[in-house]
């Protein structure tokens, strides 16, 4: 907002009173301001892009609400209510959100906040065709930006691999009714090598001594 803009708003505050533009007659406002910013505005006040007297005058009851990316902890109870918000509006069942999924929604890092997470998780209700979200089902993005970050920090990333993996498999079967044939078809791989990641992934049990898949 001008410098010049913040002048008139601090006057409606202090006088409570505005003329319209163009007219000459003062109106006198009983109002209720309620202010949100993500700018730090005492630094924009050392800086003069703020004034001073307007900045105390809002400043009565403050809330400071840290982003999302710095309180990773209320992501599964905002996933399970967002969920449940989203279907209501939409008249369907809510899918359920895997673990993978708030294990990798854990790890991102949410520039567009809870609006960025209502949106992914919106998309993804509309999307998915089974009853539950799997890592697989992600948007490409924040795989890949979850995948970057948690290489970066020498943790997590073969987790995120392994939940991905393990999803497309389940997906896979859950898609042929549990036809193991056409589900590694569907991924693209050779019945051997699907069932060697299927017993990596504890979805069976290992073949006895001397038993080739």
């Amino acid at each position: 907002m001008p410098i010049e803009m913040q002048a008139k708003l601090l006057r409606v505050i202090q006088e409570k009173e505005f003329e319209r533009v163009g007219g000459i007659q003062s109106i006198r406002t009983d109002a209720r301001i309620v202010c949100a910013t993500n700018k730090d505005l005492p630094d924009l006040v050392t800086r003069g892009k703020f004034r001073q007297d307007l900045y105390y005058r809002l400043a009565v009851v403050v809330i400071n609400m840290p982003p999302l990316r710095r309180r990773r902890e209320d992501i599964p109870l905002l996933v399970s209510y967002l969920a449940g918000k989203i279907a209501n509006e939409a008249g369907v069942t809510p899918k359920k959100v895997s673990p993978a999924v708030i294990e990798v929604f854990r790890r991102y890092e949410w520039p567009g906040n809870v609006r960025e997470l209502c949106n992914v998780l919106e998309k993804l209700m509309n999307v998915v065709e089974g009853d539950e979200i799997r890592a697989g089902d992600l948007p490409f993005n924040i795989r890949r930006c979850t995948a970057t970050t948690a290489g970066s920090r020498g943790t997590g990333l073969k987790k995120i691999v392994s939940d991905t993996e393990k999803d497309a498999i389940l997906d896979a079967l859950h898609a042929t009714g549990g036809n193991r044939k056409q589900a590694a078809a569907m991924l693209g791989l050779a019945r051997s090598a699907f069932y060697r990641k299927m017993r990596a992934h504890d979805l069976i049990k290992p073949p006895p001594p001397g038993h080739t898949a």
